[in-house]
């Protein structure tokens, strides 16, 4: 049986030992470091922490206060390590959770031993405010301290979606070998639809556009990674770039320009405030390469729209497309 190696672009970057977690592992989730509800949250506990004035507080009110302090600094360093070991590329879900609880639980204690400190720092920022004039030092406190973990989050949000977007185009050669032979499987039925209507000269008011006699008759042919089949069946996701394969015991005619970017494009909103992202295919060397879901490549691309796509449990019905055929669009 002859079959095409993905090409360049057509896997995501540096496959694990557990490949059907690479994509979960790079989403942005929003109750996951990265994603905004995630950053308000954080932000309003560490403000609201922030406003209580330990240095009115009894002996057994401070021992309180000082425990649930621990405990939420614990609890967002937990889910930062594991998130930034999952985005590191740490196999499984039991490794990354472990070496969360590990640091979550060093930074608990450490904030426990340094209560004395802590009160020290507090109480002389705060009379440093109060000798400037400031007449509300300990919300002044809490502000700076909600603005600095929003600030934070936003950096690992960048981060995030940076590493979402590298994981789109690795470098083929860079691939081990056993990535290289990744098992395929055939298309879930959604993905093979919105192939089969993106190649629709109706689309194009029965145009022949340039090389779709070609990619028609590798319809037949195509499968995908088995990893990436399986994580779309089994467990809802909707990959930012799902590959394709061509598998076939014969030649294989090649679309012309051999790669490019198929010119009927599908776009459809996501989230509640209707944010539109754009679905494409690529060709590469000829072939059916990738299914990719991303942001409309013109002025009115919404940046908002990938933070909605995070949460997308399902890939839109043909129904739910606009479709742009060389530069104009058809419903």
């Amino acid at each position: 049986m002859r079959q095409t190696p993905p090409a360049p672009g057509s896997l995501p970057a540096r496959y694990v030992d557990d490949p059907a977690a690479a994509f979960p592992a790079l989403r942005q989730r929003a109750l996951a470091p990265g994603g905004r509800p995630y950053g308000l949250l954080a932000a309003a506990v560490v403000g609201a922490l922030t406003l209580v004035d330990p240095h009115r507080m009894g002996a057994a009110e401070r021992r309180g206060l000082a425990r649930t302090e621990a405990a939420a600094s614990g609890a967002f360093v937990a889910a930062e390590v594991a998130s930034s070991l999952r985005l590191a590329g740490l196999p499984g879900r039991v490794g990354p959770a472990a070496g969360g609880l590990a640091a979550g639980a060093a930074t608990a204690a450490l904030a426990l031993s340094t209560v004395p400190l802590n009160d020290r720092i507090d109480g002389a920022l705060v009379r440093l405010l109060e000798r400037t004039g400031t007449s509300a030092p300990r919300a002044v406190l809490a502000g700076a301290a909600a603005l600095a973990v929003l600030a934070d989050n936003e950096s690992v949000r960048r981060e995030r979606r940076n590493a979402l977007k590298e994981a789109a185009s690795p470098a083929w050669d860079d691939l081990s070998e056993e990535e290289q032979s990744e098992p395929t499987a055939p298309l879930p039925v959604e993905v093979r639809v919105l192939l089969v209507t993106l190649l629709d000269p109706a689309l194009a008011e029965g145009r022949e556009l340039p090389g779709a006699a070609a990619l028609r008759a590798q319809l037949p042919h195509v499968r995908t990674v088995a990893s990436m089949a399986e994580a779309i069946r089994d467990e809802g996701e909707v990959p930012d770039w799902t590959p394709l394969v061509v598998e076939t015991d014969g030649p294989v005619d090649r679309a012309v320009p051999h790669d490019h970017v198929w010119p009927v494009r599908g776009r459809f909103a996501v989230g509640e405030d209707g944010h539109e992202v754009e679905l494409r295919l690529q060709v590469i060397d000829g072939e059916l390469g990738a299914l990719v879901i991303t942001l409309p490549a013109d002025e009115d691309a919404d940046p908002d729209a990938w933070d909605a796509f995070q949460e997308l449990e399902a890939f839109p019905g043909v129904e739910d497309l606009t479709f742009q055929v060389d530069g104009e669009r058809r419903d």
